[in-house]
């Protein structure tokens, strides 16, 4: 699921940067190439959303995201090195929060990038 809002936040954002460059008058000249937000990671794209949307509860929610997206990458590493799964960090009510938080963000970027485009076909 992580992949999925990660993927989206970087549509979401090429969709922005396209925006602005729709906007400038002509003589200025503004490209992002869709290549550069490839080999962001979660928590870079997060920070990119940052400085594209006013939504203050959504990049609270993908603030927090990343942590426990963090915590669960770490876990599931001890877990694999230590082969114990009594070394597990996490409980069934955590990824079910987790997991909750992840499809309202989805949600929401969706919902975002729909109005995005929808912005674009307007200009």
């Amino acid at each position: 699921m992580f992949q999925l809002l990660e993927f989206l936040l970087q549509k979401m954002a090429a969709s922005r940067y396209e925006m602005i460059a729709s906007v400038l008058p002509k003589p200025i000249c503004f490209h992002v190439p869709k290549t550069f937000f490839e080999k962001k990671t979660f928590g870079q794209m997060v920070q990119i959303y940052r400085n594209l949307t006013r939504n203050t509860a959504s990049i609270k929610r993908l603030e927090g995201l990343v942590e426990h997206r963090n915590k669960l990458a770490h876990s599931a590493l001890r877990m694999y090195i230590s082969k114990d799964e009594k070394k597990q960090s996490f409980t069934l009510e955590n990824l079910e929060e987790i997991t909750a938080g992840i499809s309202t963000s989805i949600a929401m970027l969706m919902i975002e990038d729909r109005d995005c485009q929808e912005a674009l076909r307007r200009k």
